[in-house]
């Protein structure tokens, strides 16, 4: 009996001690933060705070190389630039950790989702997904973005009295957007609120993640062996009942490709043709990737939006300089538009650009890890300092922190959109930290598509409105930080004044 218990006292000391080891490690390699607690990190004070809060914080006290323990996972924070842009740009570093060992939903489907793929399938991948967004299928799927925008700009009613609320109208745009390029859906979302497609989608980001079964899976790692296969039996059970969150998006996903095997169409230029086109992806694949579009895509794209509008209701200025170029570049080519002629709109791409970086979308962007160390000196307040990113560690760009960090920027709440004129050069440090759509090989594969996008939707818009301050327009927009995201908390209101300025002609898509 005695010597049961003194194995047994033995076997905890070894487990404390080894536990004092692993929530020590970014100590132990020169990166400070908070100290965490030795059973769970700091993850209770992370999960009750904001993730934008929550990095700014540590940033302002700690530097901008610092860290904490999601449980007993170590994460290094980044708002260093040439730091970041080293790991981005180095090929040991082309690994992402998901965040929760095995998924926050560890749905066995998501595994195959382009981000939470091993380095190799990420690779063939990303090779396939790519062709998605070359120049020829851009163009194809710009017919379809004109079209739903004609439907979004019947939704405005302009009138000077009256202020709507154009946040919920660019949710329903993004969504019929994304259904019809990302799965080849024909919704009718902007203009039934009780569309399938919609309620799907609702369901989708409804999702709760803060399970204490999650809790405990990452504050004690050395179980994942037991807690894995009950996390997956569980929503594998729920999926069953009919309790899955996502399941009517997925239902929808597998139709579209079902429907598409039976009725081939050869002159489609959709999300869900390349991947079927490949002919090297089996259908979970297919689905899995069609959903991440959407996620990846809602609501950083009308987010996007409302910030780019609100900031132009802000300034009249921009707006107007923005609205002259677009005179400017129509007139000359009579009226029509398409997603190559985009690319003549400088100073509305900077005014999007100085948006971007004020409220970037994504606050934060999908973490790496490399297979080799990393020895790094830094300055902060005056101060020399070293420190080792290691081997196998969870690193975080603190994006928000970069884009917004008045050591590098010059009055970075002042919306200047000067800084991205043409002829205006960004200094290094500047242009390693200015990446709304990240950087490196494992950039945001949509980044053109958003831009395409961003612009057929806003040339429409300002070259027949004006857009106002109502009483409703806040002085400082109010936000909401999500797991990863910023989006308006109240919406964005306005008033959108009739002032085309092609009277006789009509914008459309050629």
């Amino acid at each position: 009996m005695i010597s049961i218990l003194v194995w047994m006292i033995a076997l905890v000391a070894l487990f404390i001690h080894r536990r004092q080891f692993r929530m020590s490690i970014l100590q132990r390699h020169g990166i400070p933060g908070p100290k965490p607690n030795l059973w769970w990190g700091n993850l209770f004070e992370y999960l009750k705070t904001p993730n934008v809060e929550w990095d700014s914080q540590l940033v302002e006290k700690y530097g901008p190389v610092c860290g904490y323990y999601m449980g007993a996972k170590p994460v290094i924070l980044l708002a260093e630039p040439s730091l970041i842009h080293t790991i981005q740009t180095n090929h040991d570093f082309l690994d992402r950790p998901r965040r929760v060992p095995g998924g926050i939903n560890p749905d066995p489907k998501r595994a195959k989702m382009l981000g939470n793929l091993g380095v190799s399938d990420w690779k063939n991948l990303r090779g396939i997904l790519d062709k998605a967004f070359s120049p020829q299928k851009l163009k194809g799927m710009s017919h379809h973005v004109a079209a739903l925008v004609n439907v979004f700009m019947s939704r405005i009613a302009p009138n000077d009295d009256v202020s709507i609320n154009f946040y919920p109208l660019y949710q329903d745009l993004t969504l019929d957007l994304i259904g019809k390029t990302g799965f080849g859906l024909d919704s009718d979302i902007q203009m039934n609120p009780n569309d399938e497609l919609k309620k799907a989608v609702d369901q989708e980001f409804s999702k709760s993640t803060g399970t204490f079964l999650l809790k405990l899976f990452l504050c004690f790692p050395e179980i994942q062996c037991v807690l894995q296969p009950i996390r997956v039996l569980l929503e594998k059970a729920k999926h069953w009942m009919g309790f899955g969150g996502h399941s009517e998006l997925w239902n929808l996903g597998r139709n579209a490709v079902l429907q598409r095997k039976n009725q081939p169409q050869a002159d489609a230029t959709d999300l869900l043709q390349v991947m079927l086109d490949s002919g090297r992806l089996d259908e979970t694949s297919i689905v899995a990737n069609s959903v991440l579009f959407f996620e990846a895509g809602f609501e950083t794209l009308s987010a996007g939006l409302a910030f780019i509008t609100y900031l132009m209701i802000k300034h009249p200025e921009v707006q107007e300089d923005v609205r002259n170029e677009i005179r400017d570049i129509l007139k000359g080519s009579g009226g029509k538009m398409d997603c190559f002629h985009l690319k003549q709109f400088r100073i509305l791409d900077a005014a999007i650009q100085e948006a971007l970086r004020m409220f970037p979308p994504q606050t934060t962007f999908i973490g790496r890890s490399g297979s080799s160390a990393i020895h790094r000196e830094y300055s902060w307040k005056g101060q020399q300092l070293k420190c080792i990113i290691p081997a196998n560690v969870h690193v975080q760009v603190g994006l928000y922190q970069i884009l917004n960090s008045d050591e590098i920027w010059e009055s970075p709440r002042r919306y200047n959109p000067d800084r991205f004129q043409p002829g205006t050069t960004l200094n290094q440090e500047q242009s390693f930290a200015f990446q709304p759509f990240g950087n490196g090989k494992r950039m945001c594969i949509g980044k053109k598509y958003a831009d395409m996008a961003l612009k057929m939707l806003l040339v429409p818009l300002l070259s027949k409105y004006k857009l106002v301050r109502s009483d409703e327009t806040e002085d400082d927009i109010s936000v909401i930080y999500k797991t990863a995201t910023m989006t308006p908390k109240k919406g964005v209101f306005g008033k959108p004044v009739a002032d085309p300025l092609f009277p006789e002609e009509e914008l459309h898509d050629v």
